[in-house]
């Protein structure tokens, strides 16, 4: 049987609840277990200051019933009790006071044996045959307390509407809180298929425009070749003029493949070798490739790099940076200043390229890395698209910053 993650977390909630409610039961047996031991505390001391009264209606083995039954009245009426009663072994009453209650609860119930004073021998100045005095009866007495049992309810009750409300709260808390935590799942998931979902659209869009882009890129070169050749094959080029033809259908030739290799890279994901990759030695070979690109563009290529090294793959790497130089020269004009850069930020290694030019239109920023969008007259919009890619690849993103108070900063932002 499988277990769907997303049953975890209701699962986890029904734990909670029954974890509350459990506690709570605990508590509320605990609490009654003490509001019943004070109880017994309390109904244990009546039982004896109703035994203090007893004791002094019966003096000499004689009592006085009326008199004995009004002193347990008043033992009831001042202490707030149910019954009290004193009687022999039949459960035959010889004085009591109060209302029976129906049934024997032993919380509220105290009986013990009843020791009246008797006399050792014949009784001075008193006689059985003393008019309102009756013998006390030679057998076992009991001394019957029942207190009222009106405190104890209530506290119990308190202390049930206490679990319940706080059980309630807890469990709606948790329910709330589950719900909460379930519905900001759902939303994220959602989020995540729509973003999915927008990725695939634009990818599709993206191969839409890759398509539409290659087949204008191949189509003018092959018009061209194909003119260059129908030149050669009419016969009439002199032997000079003909080889510079077929020179030029052979350039034609390496530029389209060139497009096409581009576009190859653009729609599928590359194979990566990673290994450290040295910013600096890195750098440097690129500086001293592109120093003449950069210079027949009348501008100036610096370097500023700690020694820093990045996990990438040192090809791939390599044609980021040098797509991004190259679109830097070609932006920032005669008197301009290209630099390729490395630096650390806290946890993070931030490298790119920034140069002091016009900077991006503000019209193409939103369009900046997609195929075939470009600010330059004759650019294919290929170079910033390529290089997106190669940070994709690596698990990176590759921004674009705005410089103040002019020029362009292309970063990707890697661990350190």
């Amino acid at each position: 049987m499988r277990f769907h993650p997303r049953l975890l977390t209701p699962l986890i909630a029904l734990a909670a609840i029954a974890a509350v409610v459990a506690w709570q039961y605990a508590d509320l047996r605990d609490r009654d277990a003490r509001h019943l031991a004070e109880h017994r505390r309390y109904g244990e001391a009546l039982w004896n200051a109703v035994e203090g009264v007893a004791v002094r209606e019966f003096r000499g083995g004689l009592y006085d019933p009326t008199a004995t039954g009004e002193a347990l009245a008043e033992a009831l009426r001042r202490f707030g009790m149910q019954w009290i009663a004193i009687e022999r072994e039949d459960r035959e009453p010889l004085a009591f006071a109060g209302r029976l209650p129906e049934r024997s609860d032993s919380r509220h119930w105290f009986e013990h044996a009843f020791l009246p004073l008797r006399p050792l021998g014949r009784a001075l100045g008193r006689s059985a045959g003393e008019r309102g005095l009756t013998p006390v009866p030679d057998e076992a007495l009991s001394l019957v307390v029942v207190v009222d049992d009106g405190e104890l309810t209530l506290r119990q009750r308190e202390d049930l509407q206490r679990m319940l409300v706080t059980t309630t709260a807890l469990t709606v808390g948790i329910a709330i809180a589950t719900a909460a935590f379930v519905a900001r799942g759902h939303r994220q998931a959602l989020r995540e298929q729509l973003a999915g979902s927008a990725a695939r659209v634009q990818g599709l869009e993206t191969l839409r425009r890759l398509g539409a882009g290659l087949v204008h890129e191949t189509k003018n070169p092959l018009g061209v070749v194909r003119g260059l050749a129908e030149r050669i094959a009419e016969g009439h080029l002199p032997p000079a003029e003909a080889q510079r033809t077929a020179g030029a259908i052979v350039d034609e030739a390496d530029r389209t493949v060139a497009r096409l290799d581009e576009f190859l890279l653009l729609s599928r994901p590359a194979r990566l070798r990673r290994t450290p990759v040295p910013l600096p030695g890195l750098f440097a070979e690129l500086r001293e490739l592109l120093q003449p690109d950069v210079e027949r563009a009348g501008a100036r290529l610096t370097v500023r790099c700690t020694d820093a090294s990045i996990d990438a793959d040192r090809d791939q790497l390599r044609r980021l940076l040098t797509n991004l130089l190259l679109n830097a020269a070609q932006a920032v004009g005669p008197g301009g200043t290209v630099t390729i850069f490395c630096e650390r930020t806290g946890e993070h290694l931030r490298l790119g390229v920034e140069d002091d030019g016009p900077g991006v239109p503000h019209e193409l920023e939103a369009t900046l890395f997609e195929p075939y969008v470009s600010g330059r007259a004759g650019g294919t919009g290929l170079g910033l698209a390529i290089a997106r890619r190669v940070a994709i690849d690596h698990g990176l993103e590759l921004r674009h910053e705005r410089r103040v108070p002019r020029g362009s900063r292309f970063v990707v932002e890697a661990p350190a």
